[in-house]
């Protein structure tokens, strides 16, 4: 019977004419097995990886036998496979009890390899037909069996236990990354590497959609391809004309539809969705089978389908069955819910248009929302009608607070009465009640919309009622406040820290870290550290500052945007820290990570342009840094308005880089402008000390470390009034005061405050005080940025009007014309004004006066 073996290619199916030749596969089909199970779902290829490695096999003393066992049934099984073997040209013997017997007799008796090769097999595999299989192989030695099916509980029994055998599953069928790019060149696509990857990535290396999309992309030519739509489409067609076909008549078409709806699954979420019992093993059965991905995420197993394979089968559910559809959207709403999984549960709220749940959903989750899931915020609340948010002040403030990072806002918030009760009676009476959390979550979010529209007298408000309901409720509702009041109370801090109330925001903010354990969000503990470092770095407190920034340096694992805002104090506490310790390297490198992002509330901005602008004070572009401020202050003023901490401070950052250029008029006219407030007190001092007037100096001095509450630097202020005291002739009270400054500096760990007066004043009130210090060699050669003395210049009204007008070129002619005064009048005034000046020319007039700061002071290039 041997001779004949060779007819046997005849019998094959022509494999395609443009296809990889995959040698992994058919090292695995070449394997020493008895045995060789392929095992996917249609369009996984398994035919054509069967056919190119057969019709390749050069070794033409092996027989190979070829059955489609499409049109088989149980009781015709033995009789085509029969026919398999004659059309193969092997003879078989027509005496035979049955078919069966024929085909075990021929395998008993040959000596050479012999191969048979079983496709679509699903249809006849029960169980006597595999024991029937299982008999012919243990025969004969020399007999290897391929079978390619698409379910995966085929040849699962321990009959087969004492046979080797070879499983390609639907995962090892899938294309890799070569094989795409082989695939393409082969059907002549041309597309670039990130278009091979993208088709990959979208396909996921199931062979006939792959295929299909390559060609699809082969013929679009040259130009913008936009692969994401064609994926959709070839997968919709291959889903609904081979996949869903597949499984209609299977039990677990129900399941797999469920399944389509939530972007992942667990076996517990298929169950409650699907309502059914099975529906974990069906996962199973489809991820053995290769139609869904599995990853161990926690302690669970998590399916998921393709998400070209999800979308079409929603969109053929939707179609099939749009009232279901609905229903389990609501029910998958509910699901997550219930275990406050906020995005999807609003996601799935959204689809099954239950706005009222939509709100509720978001007024629990509204904290996890804003910093993880915006998107999914803007869809809900463009889907959400006014009205129905109008009766939820919570949902209220978050869409405010969601408006306000994105654009301007509208004013729906406040048009809305106060949500909350007036009087800390009936506040502590709802902290008590079972409406405790709602309460607070209400509250916080109300304080932080109104912080963030710059309205912070509102915000401290809420800011009083959400600190009086957390601290209340944690006790008489712990169940419900406990987890919710750490991220209440950061917000607390942060809105004092804010509203020029530095002190208790350090307070509230060192509660929140210390209550973090217990709060959802992560980043709690991290960014009450370093709001608290933010805080004492404006203050001067260098050492305290440190502390917490190592605590706010510890690692935080997310990687949402919230993080770059978190880290955005840390960066600017380190700044000015290094910038406190003259460490210049220090806090260039600080500087480079100093950046806010269009999502950050408009209140950060200030800070950042405070502390670019005292690192250019002492090392870098001064005027540019004086235009910097000047445009936030600018275009800051509605979050800079009363009891805001960054007012002042851009005041006296501004005032000092006025100093440093030596615009002595303009630093006057701000100082004088300015309220009087902490943070002035110690640049007022230095102002009048440089400008020769001690006595005033001093003045400021003593006032600003007598005044009670925030202290900004009292360092500065000690040293000036040393510095002024010793101009006096005060040698006694210079020396005091030098002790005292410098005992101080050595406590906080600052250097800065000894650039308050001029080093050589500083070195003189050392050398006669005798006091023994290392703050000179710690200095350097680290330059002063403030001149000795600041020269004033005393014009008249008209004088400065005069200079004004001689600055825009107007002749003197033209200037009489325009104060209605007479050319020699202007004249006189000129002379005058050259005199002041100590100038001979117009040229030089112009010249001195912005020299001085009489004049506006041009924008930095």
């Amino acid at each position: 019977m041997d001779d004949v073996a060779f007819h046997w290619r005849g019998a094959l199916p022509r494999a395609p004419e443009k296809v990889v030749r995959r040698e992994r596969l058919h090292a695995a089909i070449e394997k020493d097995s008895a045995l060789i199970v392929i095992q996917g779902p249609a369009g996984f290829g398994k035919t054509t990886a069967v056919s190119v490695w057969a019709n390749t096999r050069r070794d033409d003393s092996a027989a190979i036998i070829w059955m489609d066992a499409k049109h088989s049934t149980s009781r015709t099984f033995w009789s085509d496979l029969a026919s398999a073997f004659t059309v193969s040209g092997i003879i078989l013997d027509a005496s035979a009890a049955s078919p069966y017997a024929a085909i075990l007799s021929v395998v008993h008796v040959r000596s050479s390899e012999l191969t048979i090769i079983l496709d679509r097999f699903d249809t006849v595999a029960d169980r006597e037909i595999q024991d029937g299989l299982h008999e012919l192989i243990a025969r004969r030695r020399g007999l290897k069996v391929i079978v390619c099916v698409r379910r995966n509980d085929i040849f699962d029994s321990v009959v087969w236990s004492d046979l080797s055998a070879t499983m390609i599953r639907a995962r090892d069928l899938a294309f890799n990354f070569r094989e795409t790019a082989e695939l393409a060149q082969v059907l002549g696509a041309e597309l670039d590497e990130g278009q091979i990857r993208a088709v990959h990535a979208a396909g996921q290396g199931w062979p006939e959609p792959t295929r299909a999309l390559t060609l699809e992309l082969g013929r679009a030519g040259p130009g913008p391809i936009d692969i994401e739509t064609v994926s959709a489409r070839v997968a919709r067609d291959y889903l609904r004309r081979r996949l869903v076909p597949e499984f209609e008549m299977d039990e677990r078409l129900n399941v797999i539809f469920a399944t389509a709806l939530p972007d992942s699954v667990t076996e517990e979420l298929t169950v409650a969705v699907s309502g059914d019992e099975r529906a974990a093993c069906h996962l199973r059965r489809l991820e053995e089978e290769g139609v869904l991905t599995t990853n161990w995420e926690g302690d669970e197993f998590v399916y998921r389908w393709l998400p070209v394979a999800r979308a079409a089968l929603r969109e053929e559910f939707e179609r099939r069955q749009p009232q279901r559809v609905t229903a389990l959207h609501s029910r998958l709403a509910s699901w997550y819910f219930d275990r406050r999984a906020f995005a999807p549960a609003l996601r799935h709220a959204l689809k099954a248009n239950d706005l009222k749940h939509a709100v509720q959903i978001i007024e629990h989750g509204w904290p996890e929302l804003l910093k993880m899931h915006m998107p999914e915020l803007d869809v809900a609340f463009a889907a959400i009608p006014h009205a129905l948010i109008a009766t939820h002040p919570q949902a209220a403030a978050v869409r405010d607070i969601r408006m306000n990072l994105a654009s301007p806002t509208d004013d729906l918030l406040l048009s809305l009465p106060d949500p909350l009760p007036e009087t800390p009676r009936k506040l502590e009476a709802l902290a008590r009640s079972p409406l405790s959390r709602q309460a607070l979550g209400t509250a916080t979010a109300m304080m932080i919309a109104m912080r963030m529209r710059g309205r912070l007298a509102h915000a401290l408000r809420y800011a009083d009622k959400a600190e009086l309901i957390g601290r209340v409720g944690r006790f008489h509702q712990p169940d419900t406040v406990v987890a919710q009041a750490p991220n209440s109370f950061l917000q607390v801090g942060i809105t004092r820290g804010l509203a020029d109330d530095l002190p208790r925001a350090i307070e509230v903010l060192r509660f929140a870290y210390e209550l973090a354990p217990a709060s959802t969000s992560e980043h709690v503990s991290v960014d009450a550290a370093g709001k608290i470092a933010l805080f004492f770095s404006l203050l001067g407190s260098t050492k305290q500052a440190l502390i917490w920034l190592d605590r706010h340096d510890r690692p935080y694992s997310k990687s949402d945007w919230m993080a770059r805002w978190v880290s955005l104090s840390g960066a600017l506490a380190r700044t000015l820290i290094a910038i406190d310790r003259l460490d210049r390297v220090a806090a260039t490198d600080a500087m480079a990570r100093v950046e806010i992002t269009a999502r950050v509330e408009q209140s950060w901005s200030p800070f950042v342009a405070y502390t670019r602008a005292r690192y250019a004070l002492q090392w870098g572009d001064r005027l540019g840094a004086l235009a910097l401020v000047r445009q936030e202050k600018r275009n800051r003023a509605p979050w800079l308005r009363h009891q805001s901490t960054m007012q002042p401070l851009l005041d006296a950052v501004e005032a000092d880089l006025l100093i440093a250029l030596g615009l002595a008029n303009q630093a006057e006219r701000l100082l004088t402008s300015a309220p009087h407030h902490s943070a002035l007190d110690s640049v007022r001092a230095r102002f009048a000390l440089l400008s020769g007037q001690p006595e005033r100096a001093l003045r400021s001095a003593t006032a600003g470390l007598a005044r009670t509450g925030t202290q900004y630097s009292p360092e500065e202020l000690l040293l000036i009034a040393a510095s002024a005291e010793g101009r006096l002739g005060n040698t006694a009270a210079a020396r005091e005061l030098l002790r005292h400054a410098l005992d101080s500096v050595g406590t906080t760990g600052t250097l800065r405050p000894l650039m308050a007066i001029p080093r050589h004043e500083l070195t003189a009130l050392i050398a006669e005080s005798g006091h023994e210090s290392d703050v000179l060699d710690e200095l350097g050669s680290t330059p002063t940025p403030f001149p000795r003395e600041l020269r004033l210049v005393e014009l008249t009204e008209r004088e400065q009007v005069i200079l004004e007008r001689i600055a825009e070129g107007m002749s003197t002619q033209a200037v009489a014309d325009d104060l209605f005064v007479s050319r020699n009048t202007v004249k006189t005034q000129v002379r005058n004004l050259y005199l002041k000046l100590g100038v001979k020319s117009r040229d030089g007039a112009v010249a001195r006066a912005h020299e001085f700061g009489l004049l506006a002071t041009p924008a930095a290039p």
